[in-house]
């Protein structure tokens, strides 16, 4: 009995490590053997490191057939270049290819993802790895993120929160990365009209 239970506390600690690794730890031959997983960014010219970002994220959501959570990218006006812009719209483009996966646009300069389920922690590292990537390019991003299982499986209520985060991310003082935290609902800054 003891035994047994020992046992069941070790699967779930290694299952809890497994959801808390990196992203830079999914396989690539996983990659290659589900073609079916990679989103559409032939012929789109992302920048490399962006776009591996997003091929990463992609294997780690259909490998474990997560559902929503969202990460909200901002393009500060005085950095919303040609360039910027386009760049924006076709990472929305991209995502917009998948059933699993739904976006958000908020209009002008700013712009909203929503990829996998990831655990609060990944999706905090996938956005600051995404950000660093994205300045190696000259795009300067904020991001905003509220995940379903901290916020209820609503998409709308999703999208809310992580404009909220996004908000608050998008200020000079704040740093880049914004979780929605919803314990302080009243602190967060009002929506942008």
């Amino acid at each position: 009995m003891v035994r047994s239970r020992v046992t069941t506390l070790l699967e779930q600690l290694r299952a809890s490590i497994d959801r808390l690794r990196p992203v830079e730890s999914v396989s690539v031959d996983y990659w290659q053997a589900q073609p079916s997983t990679e989103p559409d960014t032939e012929g789109l010219a992302l920048p490399a490191p962006l776009a591996a970002s997003f091929q990463q994220a992609w294997v780690k959501s259909q490998r474990r057939g997560l559902t929503v959570s969202v990460i909200v990218f901002g393009l500060p006006e005085e950095q919303a270049d040609e360039k910027s812009l386009t760049n924006a719209m076709r990472i929305l483009d991209v995502c917009r290819n998948h059933e699993t996966t739904h976006c958000h646009e908020l209009g002008g300069d700013r712009f909203a993802v929503l990829l996998a389920d990831y655990p609060l922690m990944l999706a905090r590292h996938l956005a600051s790895r995404t950000i660093d990537a994205a300045a190696q390019e000259g795009l300067h991003l904020s991001a905003g993120i509220a995940t379903v299982n901290a916020i209820g499986s609503q998409s709308e209520d999703v999208v809310r929160e992580a404009i909220a985060a996004l908000e608050q991310a998008m200020q000079p003082t704040t740093q880049p990365v914004v979780c929605a935290d919803l314990r302080s609902r009243q602190k967060r800054l009002p929506l942008a009209s």
